[in-house]
């Protein structure tokens, strides 16, 4: 069943009878009288579907489509999601639901507040759960004609947040006669399927995505070293080719330059898949927006699909980024979040949050073999210097004898691991036998990080003390306004879980780990190849 089948299989679920002899017979449809029209996406209250996964992939890849008609047509866009659509734990029962609306924000979103996009009109009308049809129609009619006052001034975050109205503060209006409601019908340009023919092997084979990266250039070689045979994607969105040199001297490695967001099938066995494909940098996030969600949820989903096909066991990249803005400290696997779905990073946090909850749907159809890893700060050798990060801005200074620039008072916190901790958590995730016969998804979602916290300002001094010793020389530190309001004011896992289940111990002090980055690159520079 394709996806446009799926949406318009959906007419069933929503047949509501108005007064007007109009009804919502499909979660995409057009809202036109003589006098105006908008494009729709309806996204009912769990209670009110038993098609909660369908209406979670709508929202993850065919909205994108609608968004995209509603540019081209230069109509309004109206996204009515549940007024529940609060942060919910990721993959919960009503998670598809829910997490479906926050993903459809984040597009939404991205959309509307880069000019690049089209800054869409995009209007949110917030459904509390006892509202019928008609009531719904009706304040979809009102809110098409509402007219915003919206100061230029204020964020874009500001601005997307005045376009978010709760029904119950819009004045009734009568349904007009000649109100027409249409399906709209989906026809998105599906790419060709990439047919991925490795090179005869007989040993175990390991799929990692993203491997041109910073963590997924490490994983391939530490399951180099262990005799797999290493089958690299990478599109180089925001990596370049330099980690990949020493891989591809060594025989049992291939590399691909394929965009896992689009289909692809490998011939033969996979016994692994670490799906690493991301863009994980503010600094790439922020400037492309619709990549990242991209990456996210319709590379995951690419994975996760070749995992079923293939039985094969499949680490998912998650981020501590789920948890947003927590409210709990440290945090732990069984906390909710507190995510923004709005936000200027909320296309790489819902990306992540989404994705979980898109391994929850194809555990529970498939019961592949997942393990997710919300991955904490990771730093070390091999990151891109130039990749908007805490770490990497700090050693750039360093290196180049410029001050270090702090991001308001510089007391947020972060715990930094060292990359071959975190390497070291994420190999034995993808080798430990154990976790296979955990029966529930919740029981597959892991930490991994460091609870070892510092703020920004001892991380700043941290990365002075090391320069003084290798550079003779300290960097002052200047601060400036913060740009982004959601960015977290700390960040520490609790990694009880891990600890538990697969002995998983972080071994490299931070400053020892400051070290050993500022030396790398202290050598590159000398060799001019920074």
């Amino acid at each position: 069943m394709d996806r446009r089948t799926i949406a318009l299989s959906l007419a069933t679920l929503f047949q509501l009878v108005s007064a007007h002899q109009t009804h919502i017979n499909s979660p995409f449809f057009s809202f036109k009288t003589e006098q105006y029209m908008a494009y729709v996406f309806y996204v009912p209250h769990p209670h009110q579907t038993k098609n909660d996964n369908a209406l979670f992939f709508n929202a993850c890849f065919d909205f994108p489509f609608i968004i995209e008609q509603a540019h081209h047509n230069n109509v309004p866009l109206i996204l009515a999601i549940p007024d529940t659509y609060q942060t919910i734990f990721t993959t919960e029962a009503d998670a598809p639901i829910i997490e479906g609306a926050r993903v459809s924000l984040a597009w939404a979103s991205a959309y509307h507040r880069f000019d690049a996009l089209g800054n869409i009109d995009v209007r949110t009308l917030l459904i509390p759960k006892s509202y019928t049809e008609q009531q719904i129609l009706q304040n979809i009619s009102k809110l098409i004609t509402k007219k915003y006052s919206i100061p230029s001034y204020i964020t874009s975050e500001e601005k997307m947040a005045q376009r978010m109205t709760h029904a119950d503060v819009l004045r009734k209006v009568v349904l007009p006669d000649d109100l027409h409601i249409e399906p709209l019908l989906l026809e998105p340009k599906t790419p060709d399927t990439k047919i991925i023919v490795p090179i005869a092997h007989t040993e175990k084979t390991i799929l990692i995505t993203g491997v041109a990266g910073f963590l997924g250039s490490y994983l391939a070689q530490i399951f180099l070293d262990k005799n797999y045979y290493v089958i690299g994607i990478d599109n180089f969105i925001c990596s370049t080719g330099e980690n990949l040199i020493p891989l591809k001297k060594q025989a049992h490695f291939e590399f691909h330059e394929f965009d896992v967001s689009h289909p692809f099938e490998i011939e033969g066995p996979v016994d692994y898949i670490a799906h690493l494909a991301s863009v994980p940098s503010p600094a790439d996030y922020y400037k492309m927006p619709i990549e990242t969600l991209r990456s996210g949820l319709h590379g995951a989903r690419q994975a996760l699909i070749l995992a079923a096909r293939k039985n094969a066991r499949i680490l998912l990249a998650s981020s501590s980024e789920v948890y947003g803005n927590p409210e709990v400290h440290p945090q732990h696997e069984k906390y909710a979040g507190r995510v923004n779905p709005i936000a200027m990073r909320s296309q790489y946090d819902e990306s992540k949050r989404g994705e979980e909850t898109l391994a929850k749907i194809y555990y529970e159809k498939y019961n592949i073999d997942i393990r997710i890893a919300r991955i904490f700060n990771t730093f070390g050798p091999g990151m891109r210097l130039s990749d908007g990060r805490v770490m990497t801005n700090f050693i750039q200074a360093a290196l180049d004898n410029k001050p270090m620039t702090v991001h308001g008072d510089g007391n947020q916190t972060r715990s930094p691991a060292f990359v071959s901790d975190t390497i070291d958590g994420l190999t034995k995730l993808l080798e430990a036998d154990i976790i296979s016969r955990f029966q529930s998804i919740d029981q597959r979602i892991f930490n991994v990080g460091t609870p070892v916290e510092f703020s920004v300002n001892q991380i700043a001094h941290v990365v002075n003390k090391i320069a003084q010793k290798h550079l003779n020389y300290t960097v002052p530190i200047t601060r400036i306004p913060h740009i982004d309001s959601t960015d977290p004011k700390m960040r520490r896992p609790d990694i009880t879980y891990i600890k538990k289940i697969i002995g998983f111990q972080p071994r490299i002090s931070f400053e020892e780990g400051i070290e050993k980055m500022l030396v790398h690159y202290m050598e590159k520079y000398r060799k001019g190849k920074s």
